[in-house]
């Protein structure tokens, strides 16, 4: 059986909250932690850690200037690039048979020999060729247009139909099924291709040019200030020594900071096309400064 407490009569509350003030005092102090005495090498093992350990930011060094490659200024009176040779394309003839046919050569061999202008290396005779010369007789027979005739005329003078020899098919009124191929220029015959006789397809069959002279396509940066009339020194593999040269023509467009310029050569050497030049260009004779072009 509960039973209710006595009232206090408020004679001992004074005291009482005394002795609760005391013991929550008692409880919070305990429950801290002593503070940690500090070791006396703790400081000078610190010292020596922080001389010992580099800091993390300072593992990645940065490399010292002296190592970097040296920064050199570009040199105005020079320039550098790379080159080929080729055939001067104005002395150089290229016969070749238009249409496919039976072919039979003046020569069995022609490499070497001069040619003269307009000379006939080999004759092609095929049914193309007699069939074009007869469409030119029926235009002249049954005449429509003037233009119809030019075209018939163009289409065999376009397959190298020598314009005497047309005008002789015109006057006989007779067609033929030989066509000569002849040379445009005078030359040496330095490539030739295909048998003495035989079927041939379309096709390149000779090479006539003047070997002494070719053009040279040199690259160089498209910042140059290289000008039409410079002087350069041309070292051509397969040549002993070198040649000289000037700028004969810059090309206008350049693709991926390089330009093209045109250099002609006229040298008893005789460079074969192909090959590999270093070019060495004066772009400004007035501070002797010469660029050797490299491969």
């Amino acid at each position: 059986m509960l039973t209710t407490l006595p009232k206090h009569r408020g004679q001992h509350g004074a005291l009482i909250a005394i002795g609760l003030l005391v013991s929550t005092t008692i409880v919070v102090y305990t429950t801290q932690s002593p503070p940690q005495q500090a070791h006396p090498d703790d400081a000078s093992h610190a010292i020596s850690s922080s001389t010992q350990r580099p800091a993390a930011t300072a593992s990645v060094t940065k490399a010292p200037e002296a190592v970097m490659p040296p920064v050199t200024k570009a040199d105005p009176t020079r320039s550098r690039g790379s080159g080929f040779v080729t055939y001067d394309a104005t002395r150089t003839s290229h016969v070749a048979a238009p249409v496919a046919g039976w072919l039979e050569k003046k020569r069995s061999a022609s490499v070497g020999r001069h040619a003269r202008q307009f000379e006939p290396l080999a004759t092609l005779y095929s049914i193309e060729v007699y069939m074009a010369t007869v469409a030119v007789i029926e235009q002249l027979r049954e005449f429509k247009s003037q233009q119809a005739l030019d075209n018939a005329r163009i289409k065999l003078l376009r397959w190298g139909m020598p314009k005497p020899t047309l005008d002789r098919i015109e006057r006989t009124m007779r067609p033929q099924a030989a066509l000569p191929l002849a040379t445009r220029v005078a030359g040496i015959v330095v490539e030739e291709r295909a048998a003495a006789r035989g079927f041939v397809e379309p096709g390149e069959l000779f090479t006539v040019t003047d070997p002494t002279r070719v053009m040279v396509f040199v690259e160089v940066a498209a910042v140059d200030p290289v000008e039409v009339g410079m002087p350069a020194k041309l070292i051509v593999d397969g040549v002993a020594k070198p040649m000289n040269a000037n700028v004969s023509y810059v090309f206008r467009r350049a693709a991926e900071g390089m330009r093209t310029i045109r250099l002609d050569v006229h040298s008893f050497a005789k460079p074969k096309p192909g090959a590999r030049v270093d070019a060495v260009i004066v772009l400004d004779e007035r501070k002797g400064g010469q660029t050797t072009v490299r491969r």
